[in-house]
């Protein structure tokens, strides 16, 4: 009743219906505003609405707040295409980042076979010296034997 003694005093009882339904009408967004609300404004909002003295406030709409609320909304347009662009690179870094994973793969797998090719050719390298030790020993021995053999010649 407080709001309704306060529109009475403030619009006199001719606009008692307008201020009535004005009011009406903002209970209505506030209350489609924090019907499923849980946040610290929906709070705000259902106790405004307890109190039950919810005026409107009568400013009038001038062309500034009309060309303020054209730049935000442009504001939040340009927002909104900076942030596609920003997803559409991020997609393409991570597409780019697949492929490199790939190719990194591939190497790998190509470094593995180098040092397994590698380890093949130590082994080998490791057998023929083990060969050319074995072929020396043995010119060594022939080596002496033909010595031998000279100087069993020579004696008869």
């Amino acid at each position: 009743m407080a709001s309704v003694r306060y529109v009475e005093d403030t619009f006199g009882a001719n606009d008692y219906d307008v201020c009535h339904s004005t009011i009406y009408i903002l209970r209505q967004e506030i209350m489609s505003m924090c019907t499923y609300t849980s946040t610290y404004a929906g709070y705000l909002a259902r106790i405004l609405l307890l109190s039950s003295d919810v005026e409107l406030n009568p400013d009038p709409v001038t062309d500034v707040l009309t060309d303020n609320m054209e730049n935000i909304l442009s504001a939040i347009h340009t927002r909104n295409d900076e942030i596609r662009q920003v997803r559409s690179e991020v997609h393409s870094v991570k597409t780019e980042i697949i492929g490199l994973k790939a190719e990194i793969s591939i190497i790998r797998s190509k470094v593995n076979r180098v040092e397994e090719a590698q380890n093949k050719s130590d082994n080998r390298l490791g057998k023929l010296e083990e060969r050319v030790g074995d072929i020396s020993e043995m010119s060594d021995v022939l080596h002496i034997d033909l010595q031998a053999l000279s100087i069993n010649d020579e004696c008869n």
